[in-house]
Formats: C-alpha cells, sequence, structure tokens
C-alpha cells in the first residue's frame, strides 16, 4: 500500500502561475528496500572473513608473548618467588589473575572462530563462488583447540611455578 500525502496550496503569485505547497501530513510511507548485489555482499563477508583469520592468529602471537613474558619472569627473578612464596595471600591472587587472563583468552578466541563460521555460513548461502575459494580462510576448529590449549598449558605452569618454588 502506497502512502498517502496531502499538501495545501498557499496560493502565493497565482497570477505568475506560482503556488507553495505545504506538507501536512505523511503517513504509512515505507523506505525503499536497499539490497546489495551479490558480488557487494561476497566482497564485504570475503573481506571479514580474511580479517578474521588474520585478527586471530595476530590475537594469539601477542597473548601467547605475554605469558611467555609472565612465565620467565616468574622462572628467572628469585626476588618476585620469594615474595610469593612469603605472601601465599598475593600469590593466590596472582594465580586467579592467570586463570582469569586464561579464561578470557578463551572466550576471545571462540569469538574469533564463531565471526568466522557465520561469515563462511553466509558466503556458503550466497553462492557467489565455489566453498574452495574461500575455505581455507575459515577458522578451523582444531585451531581453536591448539590455541586454548597452548594459553591454558602456559597458564597452568605460570600457577606452578607461582605454587611450588
Amino acid at each position: 500500500m502506497r502512502g498517502r500525502c496531502e499538501a495545501r496550496s498557499g496560493g502565493l503569485g497565482r497570477a505568475c502561475g506560482l503556488q507553495a505547497w505545504t506538507v501536512i501530513g505523511v503517513t504509512n510511507m515505507e523506505a525503499p528496500q536497499l539490497e546489495a548485489l551479490p558480488k557487494e555482499k561476497f566482497d564485504t563477508l570475503f573481506g571479514l572473513l580474511k580479517d578474521n583469520y588474520a585478527g586471530l592468529f595476530d590475537f594469539e602471537f601477542k597473548n601467547v608473548t605475554v605469558l611467555t613474558l609472565l612465565l620467565g619472569w616468574s622462572l628467572a627473578s628469585n626476588d618476585a618467588r620469594s615474595f610469593l612464596h612469603d605472601h601465599r595471600g598475593i600469590a593466590c591472587c596472582a594465580c586467579a589473575a592467570v586463570l582469569l587472563y586464561a579464561t578470557l583468552l578463551l572466550i576471545s578466541v571462540w569469538k574469533f572462530y564463531r565471526r568466522s563460521l557465520l561469515a563462511y555460513t553466509h558466503l556458503s548461502e550466497l553462492g557467489y563462488m565455489p566453498t574452495e575459494y574461500f575455505r581455507m580462510r575459515r577458522i578451523q576448529p582444531f585451531t581453536v583447540v591448539s590455541f586454548t590449549a597452548l594459553n591454558w598449558t602456559v597458564a597452568f605452569l605460570i600457577i606452578a611455578v607461582i605454587l611450588f618454588t
């Protein structure tokens, strides 16, 4: 159903054929539906898939670096180890912080995986190109499992150093 618009003439310059129109009310106006072309959809979704794939590896390398630095510091610093040995409450808080960090890493890696899966699903449903073209940019479950295992292994090593050395 089309929208209805009422207008009233202001009567300016009727002798010259000019009239001013004032819109009184607009009802049931529907905005035109915008639809992207399949190529534009494909380019956008494939760009998201590529960025997400690269972003996960960048994210993981940066955070494994942080965990490795924490592990190295906890192993190399005798002062820090003796301080944490003497102050068990602070050592337990440090362990809780490491566990929280590892949990947040797990959640973040899972979000990267879900975004990748969503973009891949939309690309597959679009059917613009065969899935072999963009399948290699999808984050695989094995990647999620291996990154999570790496993060938790280093986190537990840090906790073991804090609590038992």
